[in-house]
């Protein structure tokens, strides 16, 4: 081979790496950008509705998709590694093949009011397993996620603690009319971690007598199970006893931790919240009855602005089944 030939063939060569070299780079880049993006997008348009009073143990975590956050990081890496393994161009192409919607196509949001966390995640396998469709869990206070949902938040079923919140959302164009139906109805239950405070069960007489510095209950602006307590304090005349020594959870599940860690000695929980373990035989209690506050009718609803739909009609028909049903009974609450 000539000399002329041998430097030709080695610019050619050259020229083709350095073409490779750009196309990766480029692709690298371009993946990282979309995958940063994507998380950045997912938290700024769900923000907590706890972001400044978060919950203590043992109550669960109620940031909105921090599951979401966390598999999303989890993926951009896994994405990225793939990318930087390949080296090379073509990777690109294959990428751009897959189609956009594999991950989420069967995948619905369900955000859900707070006391309804644990029952909703007993009836996750079922509805898998009966509709080949996952659940991603949001917990809140009814309020916040109703204003969420009302700013865009991405979620495709509200499970509310009240009839009123998704009425509004039907109201505002944003909630299926079509779809609302009620659930569920709560019961309110007066607790505390002290096994003699609440004695034999008699919650007036515990009220009364007010040994207690702090009674904890949620806040009735944002949570029904905090106006169902307001409600059952007026209707035995104690509001005005006991109003100076209330505090508020944000929600009924952070009410709850208050009671469970000892920053409050008493106060109102979710029906739902002490008929598991390790809550069922802990402490002491009375169960309100239901005549003494407005009924907590817990109504769903799917918003208008769900990209899975079908999926979503699937759950709200689950929710309706006869196995649906016995688990959220065994929970608490009253269903038909």
């Amino acid at each position: 081979m000539s000399r002329q030939s041998t430097i030709s063939a080695m610019r050619l060569t050259h020229s083709v790496y350095a073409w490779l070299t750009i196309v990766k780079s480029v692709a690298i880049h371009h993946f990282k950008f979309i995958d940063d993006f994507l998380i950045d997008r997912a938290a700024f348009l769900t923000p907590s509705p706890l972001e400044c009073c978060q919950p203590n143990p043992p109550a669960p975590s109620l940031t909105p998709l921090a599951l979401v956050s966390r598999r999303d990081r989890e993926n951009t890496k896994s994405r990225i590694a793939r990318i930087h393994f390949a080296r090379s161009g073509f990777f690109l192409l294959s990428l751009f093949a897959l189609p956009c919607s594999q991950a989420t196509a069967d995948t619905i949001t369900v955000a859900t009011a707070s006391n309804f966390l644990n029952t909703l995640k007993a009836l996750q396998q079922p509805f898998a397993k009966q509709s080949g469709h996952k659940l991603i869990i949001v917990a809140g206070s009814s309020g916040a996620i109703a204003t969420q949902i009302i700013n865009s938040a991405p979620y495709d079923v509200f499970l509310s603690a009240d009839h009123a919140r998704p009425n509004q959302l039907v109201e505002k164009g944003v909630g299926d009319q079509a779809s609302l139906f009620t659930y569920a109805y709560g019961k309110l239950t007066l607790w505390s971690a002290n096994k003699s405070l609440i004695t034999d069960g008699d919650g007036p007489l515990a009220l009364k007598q007010a040994n207690f510095r702090h009674i904890a209950m949620a806040n009735p602006a944002l949570a029904p199970y905090g106006l169902a307590s307001i409600e059952t304090l007026r209707s035995i005349n104690l509001y005005f006893n006991l109003s100076e020594k209330i505090i508020h959870g944000e929600n009924i599940a952070q009410t709850f931790a208050m009671m469970a860690t000892g920053a409050a000695p008493i106060g109102f929980a979710a029906r739902s919240q002490v008929t598991r373990k390790p809550w069922k035989s802990t402490g002491s209690f009375w169960h309100v009855p239901t005549n003494l506050h407005q009924p907590i009718k817990q109504s769903a609803v799917i918003v208008t602005h769900s990209k899975n739909k079908p999926a979503a009609r699937m759950f709200m028909q689950f929710l309706k089944s006869a196995p649906a049903i016995k688990i959220i009974k065994s929970f608490g609450y009253d269903a038909k």
